[in-house]
């Protein structure tokens, strides 16, 4: 496995192809980016808790409390979707294939830049031991740096939809 290593503080963007099969449990991952033990400077992107229909993405500070929970109202199952997740500084953006799902402005927290060892970064499972792994297939993910715009997001879109018959 190997580590992980970036600086968030000129936001994020993370894409995903994904595929998410029906009877998906709740705090199921896409991905969980972790630094070291359970909730210690994590994000992940996972169906949330007791509402698995909804994709959420948290962010945790480094000492076992989230600092904020982005979500997303509904999970397209059982068929592929690219779902995009860009932060700025000063809000979230979720979009599901080229279209903006849900405007989150004035969300300003982003993920603690810092190594995450690749033992701790998961595609399809958990940190947390007692979480379930992600029922259903993931075919791309795709991390940045920085705040993607509306148009390079449908360009990422376009340019991948017939890989996945969308």
């Amino acid at each position: 496995s190997q580590d992980f290593n970036a600086d968030f503080s000129g936001g994020i963007t993370i894409s995903i192809w994904a595929n998410i099969a029906t009877g998906t449990g709740g705090w199921s991952r896409l991905i969980d980016f972790a630094l070291g033990m359970e909730g210690n400077d994590n994000f992940l992107i996972g169906a949330w808790g007791a509402h698995p229909e909804t994709l959420i993405m948290q962010v945790w500070d480094g000492n076992s409390s989230g600092t904020g929970i982005i979500g997303l109202s509904a999970i397209a199952f059982d068929q592929w979707k690219l779902y995009t997740l860009t932060g700025n500084g000063s809000g979230y953006y979720w979009y599901i294939n080229d279209q903006l799902a849900n405007d989150l402005s004035g969300l300003s927290f982003l993920p603690n830049s810092s190594l995450r060892p690749g033992v701790n970064c998961r595609i399809g499972g958990s940190n947390f031991a007692a979480d379930p792994n992600l029922k259903g297939s993931i075919a791309s993910v795709e991390i940045y740096n920085r705040a993607l715009s509306q148009t390079e997001i449908n360009q990422n879109f376009s340019n991948t939809r017939t890989r996945y018959g969308v």
